[in-house]
């Protein structure tokens, strides 16, 4: 189930929530973990699908300011996502816990719309997530996670022309 709701509440300033809520799970999966094979075929019925949270939710924020020279929008979100398992197995190992990241935005539409410009931070708190990840076979050294992390807190300034 998936819903959006857009407010205007009050001249200039917008609103945004979106709520995206999942109960995907296998019906039928027999396999073998690499990382685990003195376990040998793994009834997997029941876990969760990966990249399949429970929850997701969207909240922004944001308020223009209609001036002579263009539009001047102040613009807050924040995202909260529950537990990502990588895997089919569901292990801690080759998930992310739930978290949440905020972004801010400073952005600029001249009048003519011919260019914008934006100055903004990304995942605002520096919350450290894991993009991606799985465990290794444990034939020769163990079973290690591999993985990627997903960007740290990054600052930034766009700006763009329509021609």
């Amino acid at each position: 189930m998936e819903a959006e709701i857009t407010a205007i509440p009050v001249k200039n300033v917008r609103v945004e929530l979106n709520v995206g809520l999942l109960n995907a799970k296998y019906d039928q999966f027999l396999a073998k973990d690499s990382s685990r094979l003195p376990l040998g075929t793994l009834n997997l019925a029941g876990n969760q699908l990966t990249q399949a949270p429970k929850y997701t939710v969207d909240i922004a924020a944001q308020y223009t300011w209609n001036e002579s020279i263009g539009d001047v929008t102040l613009r807050g979100e924040a995202r909260l996502i529950d537990r990502v398992y990588f895997t089919p197995f569901n292990t801690a190992a080759a998930s992310q816990p739930g978290h949440d990241t905020e972004n801010i935005f400073l952005n600029y539409e001249a009048p003519s719309g011919t260019w914008t410009g934006s100055v903004y931070v990304r995942n605002l708190t520096e919350e450290r997530t894991i993009g991606y990840a799985l465990v290794a076979s444990g034939t020769f050294v163990g079973a290690p996670v591999i993985g990627t992390l997903d960007p740290p807190r990054t600052f930034g300034v766009e700006a763009r022309y329509r021609f």
